[in-house]
């Protein structure tokens, strides 16, 4: 949503396939010093409302910090290798990608889900592995087998075992890393120490055992901005629907820190087969979406504009 809509677009005949594309005309690319890709351009937001405190640390001199890790070549390719709050800097000086292990990770047999995170170290952070298994199986054998697949600063020095049915997830299904480890190391923080969270949302004083919208009065405009503020500050996803007109400060402290009463529904491993995969993209395009074709048809209306649009794109390219 700060680059609204699109940086790069991807054409599967002309891109390469590792990258996500090229850039689209009217935006500029460059890569920091820590590897982070940073965006400037029309489409690039002014900054959030309300917080100039959580603007300046994503935007500088009009250049976004897109939180995404990744390099150009001499095409205009970009390649993302992944999230800079994933990155873990090792007490050797370098910086490993928790993708690159993951991927080798939950490739291999017995492990059900797998996650990587850095714990503290002296002098940096060590990779230490998540594993959810199936029955039977030994992680020992299991980190010995990933790591004689990766480089040696890439290997995992540490590992526990997640007793859960699943790991805490987002509505899109992604681990919820802070989470993982705030159970990990066991803290835990609470929202209240921070008084930005209800800052201009709320005057007066706020207690645990304030209902955000019964006591404090949050509508629904107030309590999205106080939910995205805690969401940026402790990196934690919180699903708005949970939140009800009892919802208390201490509840939402729950939420955020993963202790909410959600029941986890563990996603079973054939769904994550590559034929199961294949077999979701054929069903969707072949019978979901040419059935909805016959019930309803596209008009589009303006196609005359297109050669109009077209040909501004092209003068910006040449100018």
């Amino acid at each position: 949503t700060e680059t609204a809509p699109m940086v790069t677009m991807f054409n599967p005949f002309k891109h390469d396939m590792r990258s996500v594309g090229k850039i689209l005309p009217g935006q500029e690319v460059r890569i920091g010093p820590d590897g982070e890709i940073l965006v400037k351009g029309s489409n690039v937001m002014a900054g959030y409302y309300n917080d100039p405190e959580s603007t300046a640390e994503i935007l500088k001199d009009g250049w976004l910090k897109t939180g995404d890790v990744g390099s150009t070549d001499s095409e205009g390719h970009i390649f993302i290798k992944g999230r800079k709050k994933d990155m873990i800097p090792t007490s050797d000086g370098r910086n490993v990608y928790a993708e690159d292990i993951e991927k080798v990770l939950n490739k291999t047999r017995g492990v059900r889900d797998g996650i990587v995170v850095g714990l503290p170290d002296a002098g940096g952070e060590s990779v230490h592995g998540v594993l959810l298994l199936e029955p039977g199986f030994d992680p020992e054998k299991i980190v010995s087998a990933v790591n004689s697949k990766l480089l040696p600063f890439q290997r995992i020095r540490g590992y526990s075992v997640w007793k859960e049915a699943d790991f805490p997830r987002t509505s899109t299904l992604k681990v919820r890393k802070t989470e993982v480890l705030k159970k990990l190391t066991g803290t835990r923080k609470n929202i209240l120490d921070d008084g930005n969270v209800f800052d201009g949302l709320v005057p007066g004083s706020v207690s645990p055992d304030s209902k955000l919208i019964n006591d404090l009065g949050l509508d629904s405009l107030d309590l999205a901005e106080a939910v995205s503020r805690i969401e940026r500050k402790y990196g934690s996803s919180i699903d708005e629907i949970s939140i009800g007109p009892d919802t208390t400060v201490k509840d939402l402290e729950n939420l955020a820190a993963g202790r909410g009463s959600t029941r986890v529904v563990p996603m079973p491993r054939w769904a994550k087969r590559k034929i199961t995969k294949s077999f979701r993209a054929v069903f969707t395009g072949l019978l979901v979406i040419q059935g909805f074709r016959l019930f309803y048809r596209i008009r589009p209306h303006g196609l005359k504009n297109i050669d109009k649009s077209m040909k501004n794109i092209n003068k910006l390219k040449l100018d």
